[in-house]
């Protein structure tokens, strides 16, 4: 009954105005414990003591439909991504993140012991945010790739600003709908003359040119390697490729495979620790 509740009230909320906010319901119908934190809400301060006014609601309404959706594009995040996104303290950003996650909007995904847990949207939250996108699958061998591409995205987004980057998930939906390659890479081509693409974990959109992400944190078998670089070599439309790696044997590889299809014109190696000091 109350995810039915929710889905009602979401779907209303869509429909009519941005001006409703997403826990009336939660308010009439408290969880025992929580009544002054769902009605005084939580925003980038903290909790609130009183009744935030019409623009309050409207701020805290706008910045939380920016944290699910950028969740919702990136796929799997922690919570750390989330408190260094938008620069808030540990705290503040857990208590955004529970309101979220009461709201039935992002939910948490638990991995293997000594892991961090992952926040992922929900199909409501997807809905939410205004995306056509699908929940995220996660599975706990996928835990680390997670990461370090919401780690890269952080990076990149802070040197070529937010509007700039695009998710491996974006980028699907998009070429989807225009049939057409935009940041990816063909492999290979059906007899139907349909082709099989290799896309990136992001993509950069800087000033009209393609630059696709590839974060490597295992070695790739060389031939595989060698075949997807000479790929994104003749990729017209594709400026060049950034491959993040961790530095030690999988940097000697990517380096090796770059060499070996002559693409230091076209591809480039950046250390994934270089990324995590930015």
């Amino acid at each position: 009954m109350r995810e039915r509740n929710l889905k009602l009230r979401l779907d209303f909320f869509w429909a009519e105005s941005d001006l409703i906010d997403v826990d009336v319901d939660f308010q009439r119908e408290p969880v025992a414990g929580s009544e002054g934190r769902l009605a005084g809400g939580v925003g980038l301060s903290g909790p609130s003591r009183h009744l935030p006014n019409v623009d309050d609601n409207r701020q805290r309404r706008t910045r939380e439909r920016e944290i699910v959706r950028w969740i919702a594009r990136m796929g799997a995040v922690s919570l750390e991504h989330v408190r260094r996104r938008w620069g808030v303290g540990r705290s503040v950003a857990y208590a955004l993140i529970a309101r979220l996650v009461d709201a039935g909007l992002i939910e948490r995904v638990a991995t293997l012991p000594g892991d961090p847990t992952l926040l992922r949207a929900t199909h409501y939250g997807i809905r939410y945010a205004r995306l056509g996108l699908s929940v995220a699958k996660i599975n706990p061998g996928q835990v680390d790739h997670w990461l370090a591409c919401a780690d890269v995205a952080l990076w990149a987004e802070g040197r070529w600003g937010p509007d700039a980057v695009l998710s491996e998930r974006e980028l699907r939906f998009a070429e989807l709908d225009s049939r057409q390659p935009i940041g990816s890479a063909v492999v290979d081509e059906f007899p139907s003359g349909r082709q099989l693409l290799h896309r990136p974990d992001l993509l950069l959109t800087d000033d009209g040119s393609s630059v696709p992400i590839e974060v490597e944190l295992t070695t790739k078998a060389p031939r595989r390697l060698q075949h997807l670089m000479r790929c994104w070599c003749r990729s017209r439309h594709i400026e060049r490729v950034l491959y993040v790696v961790p530095s030690g044997s999988t940097e000697r590889a990517v380096r090796r495979a770059i060499d070996r299809v002559r693409g230091e014109d076209r591809l480039e190696v950046i250390q994934l620790e270089e990324v995590a000091r930015a």
